[in-house]
């Protein structure tokens, strides 16, 4: 397991926000599927040219950037994002050599609209919880038009859009190592709340899958859209806020939906109970698995985990890894997935081999004082 980066938790109450001085050499104008390509290739950038120096790697390739837009590219989505674009603003002279193919018409739309130098995503609470808390993020302008006041307008515009939702807060992360965008945040109102801790690799070899007394409690599988509203109820109970719309994303999802896993604590059963319920594997594997104690969205970015203890995290954690390892390429994590059971208790010993070169690194975030216990495995 490597430690890759430190980012710290902010949190800005919603309350009036000072309006950015206007800049006339760009304007803000909602992110659609047609500018998802220029914008994933902007973000990637924007991005790398920030934390590759720092040793930090937000996004492994422009394809991670373009598979994490493409979502909130969806026009069936518009009730869990608002995602905008800054673009330059062009002033064009018309041309008295008029060229009406269509691929002149496309240039000239292009030059029209101007580059995209800047993008920022809200994340929406789901309306039917009542939710009041949004999530920011990513935010990222050009490299070569940064310290320019775009980075503060787009983060005005998702907070005016915040407040006509009457969200009374906002979240994100910021790695602590970015000093600009962090007092950029500081002086829109955020405070820090908790350290952030992302650990990025693989367990080593050595290392059991689950500790035998916690792996005879658990019984951990893949999540199911049954399972979103418990998983919600715990995240608010254990965060303060619950997060269903990034759970429905992720089960919608065909990558990622067979590696989202929920962790249950088996109830306690005399064992006249237990022998009338033996040769009954559905109710063994479901019914006997009564209180959820963790569940994870996925060991990635931008994956979130939420567990009753870190016990189940590391259960869970473990889990992930040994199923994804298991799948031979990047290309088929789907197919390996779907024909791998959906119930599997976790084994109280064995190792997790090491994948192939080519897969991602599972990464575990972790939320407050980092346990050095979490280094040895």
């Amino acid at each position: 397991m490597l430690l890759r980066a430190d980012a710290l938790l902010l949190c800005a109450a919603m309350t009036a926000v000072t309006r950015p001085t206007p800049a006339s050499s760009f304007d803000i104008q909602p992110f659609t599927a047609e500018l998802l390509e220029e914008t994933s290739e902007m973000v990637f950038k924007s991005f790398f040219s920030t934390m590759h120096p720092l040793g930090v790697r937000s996004f492994d390739d422009v394809t991670a950037v373009r598979g994490t837009l493409a979502p909130v590219a969806a026009a069936e989505n518009t009730s869990r994002f608002f995602a905008i674009v800054a673009q330059t603003v062009l002033s064009a002279a018309p041309s008295s050599d008029c060229d009406c193919s269509a691929t002149a018409a496309a240039s000239a739309s292009k030059r029209a609209r101007g580059n995209i130098i800047g993008f920022g995503l809200l994340h929406k609470s789901a309306a039917s919880d009542d939710e009041r808390i949004g999530g920011v993020g990513p935010v990222a302008v050009a490299v070569d038009c940064q310290v320019q006041g775009i980075g503060k307008a787009l983060m005005h515009a998702l907070m005016t859009e915040a407040r006509r939702l009457n969200y009374t807060s906002l979240r994100l992360g910021q790695v602590a190592a970015v000093t600009r965008s962090f007092a950029l945040y500081v002086s829109l109102g955020f405070d820090f709340k908790d350290l952030i801790t992302v650990l990025v690799g693989w367990p080593r070899v050595e290392v059991t899958v689950a500790a035998p007394s916690l792996a005879r409690e658990l019984e951990i599988r893949a999540m199911r859209l049954e399972d979103v509203d418990a998983c919600v109820r715990l995240c608010r109970d254990v965060m303060g806020f619950g997060r269903r719309n990034d759970l429905l994303l992720t089960l919608e999802h065909s990558a990622t939906g067979p590696f989202a896993l929920v962790a249950f604590r088996r109830a306690k059963r005399d064992p006249a109970a237990a022998a009338a319920a033996a040769d009954a594997d559905a109710k063994a594997a479901t019914g006997d698995a009564s209180e959820l104690v963790g569940y994870s969205q996925g060991f990635w970015r931008p994956g979130h985990t939420v567990a009753r203890s870190e016990g189940v995290t590391k259960c869970l954690f473990l889990h992930f890894c040994k199923q994804f390892a298991a799948a031979p390429t990047e290309a088929s994590v789907t197919a390996a997935a779907s024909s791998a059971s959906t119930d599997s208790k976790i084994e109280a010993a064995g190792a997790v081999a090491s994948p192939p070169a080519q897969k991602r690194e599972p990464r575990l975030t972790v939320l407050g004082r980092l346990n050095p216990e979490l280094l040895r495995w």
